[in-house]
């Protein structure tokens, strides 16, 4: 089985890994762990690439050579071809903007329908960034990336799950201490963490069991405060909606699209809060496009990357073959 693709999107939280054969059927997935080196050992990133090809290909099987792997994430280019030599021997290598991977897999879908051609997407998940590009024919098809974002968690990473973590923490303390308004973000960081008071959260923090990963996933914690009528949790997430306008915006405006009928995609872990961020996050997105369309993305980026894969190899990719993949979830 010589004619297979694989697909790869490398976060800061998990791998996943996809193989197709060309008419778009799914033949294996696997998944591993944070491939981030900004932030995981190298070595831990090498595991998460290993583990996620490793799991694909077994439920592949044997026969499986893969000939195009399409690449998405912040993973150096150098890991996933180490991790490539040992299992996917003589694969050429494509690169994706992680925008980019989530329009490709998006964007037929909204052919089918009608939709807007997309011209900026904003991922939020452990981190953050914003992609907007000039977009020709169906399908997605890119003429030019530029980003917002994506600086990491020291110099920016606003409005990601990360950060999202990092300013419920500091409102708990600030209420704690009298120097902010009282909120359940309290107990429930107590709760969440198993910690026997907010103080024990120093410790945690600065000796390092806490990362980043286990920073970020207060996001969801911060979401169900929101829900059940804590302002200060309600704040935190208008503020991750601001940060994340700001870089719609700023490509808005970069890109001259203030007047233009075009789509914002949104993605990633953050935008499930629903609406106590998407609500004021598209109000700040209209208020300076007033025809742009926020669309929530509905399917993950890695089949972006096979459609990717599969355009390279020359298959053209409709949304009923994205429809195909999509049953290896």
């Amino acid at each position: 089985m010589a004619d297979c693709v694989a697909g790869l999107d490398a976060g800061g939280t998990k791998t996943v890994c996809l193989i197709s054969d060309y008419s778009g059927q799914p033949l294996g997935r696997g998944t591993g762990g944070p491939a981030n080196a900004n932030f995981v050992p190298e070595a831990l990133a090498l595991a998460s690439l290993r583990q996620a090809m490793g799991e694909a290909l077994a439920a592949a099987g044997a026969a499986a050579q893969v000939a195009i792997l399409a690449v998405t994430g912040p993973v150096p280019e150098g890991l996933v071809l180490r991790a490539a030599s040992e299992l996917l021997p003589g694969v050429a290598l494509l690169r994706l903007d992680e925008g980019e991977a989530a329009v490709l897999a998006e964007q037929p879908r909204l052919d089918r329908q009608g939709g807007p051609r997309i011209a900026i997407a904003v991922n939020a998940g452990t981190g953050s960034l914003a992609s907007g590009f000039v977009t020709r024919g169906s399908g997605g098809r890119r003429d030019e990336i530029i980003n917002a974002g994506g600086w990491g968690a020291l110099l920016g990473d606003e409005g990601s799950a990360y950060w999202i973590g990092v300013e419920a923490m500091r409102a708990a303390v600030r209420s704690l201490d009298g120097r902010g308004q009282a909120t359940s973000l309290v107990p429930a960081i107590i709760s969440t963490y198993g910690l026997s008071r907010l103080r024990d959260l120093v410790p945690r923090i600065y000796g390092g069991d806490l990362g980043r990963r286990e920073i970020a996933a207060l996001a969801r914690v911060v979401a169900e405060q929101a829900y059940q009528g804590d302002e200060v949790a309600a704040a935190v997430l208008r503020g991750a909606a601001h940060e994340l306008a700001l870089m719609a915006c700023a490509l808005i405006r970069r890109l001259g699209l203030e007047q233009e009928e075009f789509g914002v995609l949104t993605f990633g872990s953050v935008f499930k809060a629903g609406a106590p961020l998407l609500e004021p996050f598209t109000a700040e997105v209209g208020a300076v496009a007033p025809r742009a369309q926020v669309i929530a993305a509905r399917r993950e980026p890695v089949l972006g990357c096979l459609a990717a894969a599969l355009r390279h190899a020359g298959i053209q990719v409709e949304d009923e073959l994205l429809r195909r993949l999509e049953q290896a979830r």
